[in-house]
């Protein structure tokens, strides 16, 4: 549209519509999955945050120690004792409050990431189980928007569209053909261990947990 010297041939938009839907249907999961993917999430920010809660308390004792030693450095300048020289406090009391700092931060700072990797991992999830409807049933700017939140690096070339997945696409287009055919070996035992059929879904969590951005 902007190079008027495009050479490209044009695409119909149903052919488009026909090479997204395609896509989504690669990255489409169904009910049983999308259910265990979240509850499985659940469960890991249940440990997430017993870890967190442990780290801040050895961190708030670290954090009053600090407090503890920049106030006993303070009296102890101030009680008019040469038992310090000017450098001698600076560089201390220098040292103690950069470390007081870091800690503020570090607990400012525990449990963010991972609560905002659990909602980006749901909202991934949810959209991989209704995209497909909503592309389907969406309006121009709707499916759009579908199109634009899968990735990025849009390209028509020779009436193909290509497209560069988000990390967390990306890692369900690769992972879902294999769980798929797990899921399968399983499906017959209906009345079988949840466990049996969690196995075929554990793979490609902790993998879209990583790296989320």
């Amino acid at each position: 549209k902007k190079d008027l010297k495009c050479v490209e041939k044009y695409i119909e938009v149903k052919e488009l519509e026909k090479q997204i839907h395609e896509l989504l249907s690669q990255v489409e999961i169904d009910e049983d999955f999308k259910g265990w993917a979240i509850k499985y999430l659940k469960v890991l920010h249940k440990k997430e945050m017993g870890s967190v809660q442990s780290s801040i308390s050895i961190k708030q004792k670290n954090y009053k120690s600090v407090l503890k030693k920049l106030d006993g450095l303070i009296q102890l300048k101030i009680s008019g004792e040469d038992m310090l020289s000017d450098e001698e406090y600076r560089d201390q009391k220098t040292k103690l409050a950069k470390e007081k700092t870091e800690l503020e931060e570090q607990m400012r700072g525990e449990g963010y990431n991972f609560d905002s990797v659990l909602e980006m991992s749901e909202k991934t999830f949810n959209f991989a189980r209704h995209a497909s409807h909503w592309f389907e049933n969406g309006d121009l700017q709707t499916k759009r928007d579908i199109l634009s939140s899968l990735g990025s690096n849009l390209l028509i070339k020779d009436q193909k569209l290509t497209i560069d997945l988000h990390k967390p696409f990306l890692t369900l287009k690769n992972s879902l053909p294999a769980i798929r055919i797990k899921n399968q070996r399983l499906e017959p035992v209906k009345s079988g261990s949840n466990k049996r059929k969690g196995a075929a879904f554990t793979t490609p969590i902790p993998t879209l947990l990583r790296g989320q951005d």
